[in-house]
């Protein structure tokens, strides 16, 4: 038995070396559908992971779906450093760039999923409370117009505050705005203590909300919406599991833990995801 984790870079698969890399930074060996690769920033406070998935077959040994995913492994960011704030800010503005790329994403719908009043859960809702959303104003305001995409954005909650599916209320909101692509921001949980609250995970694919805790919901993604779906995601909860021993593990498989602290740390990371879509959202080059 082994702990839950959202995060691709915890995948068994992928852990058990059936994927090697070489050592070359922007370049690695791959295996049949998958190919990955790690580079550190300039400043070296950054790891980037990129891995992608190219194949059914090889999204089946995973147990991911298709597509790119991108994990910023920060361990200085607890901290809360100014000097790698800046490089965290930096680096998922240029990641979530390459994502957005090959996308028309002229108005992009920006939604904070997760529960506010609980705060391992919060990241989603207080992300938003910082995007800089433009929709009521580009038609009043031409300098917004010419700086900026159109953003809109969206808390829907959970369903024990709103009795209904998460999918239902951003399906229902899809078809009014119509937006081009849609952000989802959520908290998301891992196996190793070390990367809660220091790992942003960036992915084409969608997301299941809950997934991580063993809480499913319906998946949002392309297929579901109807529009492109981008994931950022941070782990805030450990599964007990993990670091159980092995003769209390069936005792500890539903319970979750978090590290202290982890007030502060919601409302930093959420801070550095909010100013990283913010900037990925100015018309303007990122130099």
């Amino acid at each position: 038995m082994t702990g839950r984790s959202d995060l691709i870079i915890e995948s068994e698969w992928l852990e058990a070396g059936k994927v090697k890399t070489d050592g070359v930074v922007g370049d690695v060996t791959t295996t049949e559908g998958i190919r990955v690769t790690e580079e550190w920033n300039k400043e070296g406070n950054v790891k980037v992971t990129s891995v992608q998935i190219r194949t059914k077959e090889a999204a089946g040994e995973l147990e991911r779906p298709m597509g790119t995913y991108i994990t910023l492994e920060i361990p200085e960011l607890r901290q809360e450093a100014e000097v790698v704030r800046e490089a965290a800010e930096f680096c998922l503005e240029e990641q979530l760039r390459l994502l957005l790329e090959k996308k028309d994403a002229e108005h992009m719908l920006v939604i904070g999923l997760g529960n506010r009043e609980v705060t391992a859960d919060a990241i989603g809702p207080l992300t938003i409370e910082d995007i800089f959303v433009t929709r009521h104003m580009v038609d009043a305001y031409k300098s917004i117009r010419e700086n900026y995409r159109v953003v809109s954005a969206l808390v829907p909650g959970v369903m024990a505050q709103t009795g209904m599916e998460t999918m239902e209320i951003i399906r229902a909101v899809v078809r009014e705005v119509n937006p081009d692509v849609v952000l989802v921001v959520d908290a998301l949980a891992a196996r190793s203590a070390g990367r809660l609250g220091t790992t942003i995970q960036l992915t084409d694919t969608g997301i299941c909300p809950g997934a991580g805790i063993g809480n499913n919901r319906r998946e949002l993604n392309k297929d579901s919406i109807g529009r492109t779906v981008i994931a950022i995601g941070v782990p805030t909860v450990l599964d007990a599991v993990g670091i159980a021993t092995e003769d209390v593990m069936e005792e500890v498989r539903d319970l979750f833990v978090m590290p202290r602290g982890i007030d502060s740390s919601v409302h930093y990371i959420s801070e550095i995801l909010a100013e990283g879509i913010n900037r990925t959202n100015r018309r303007e080059s990122s130099e």
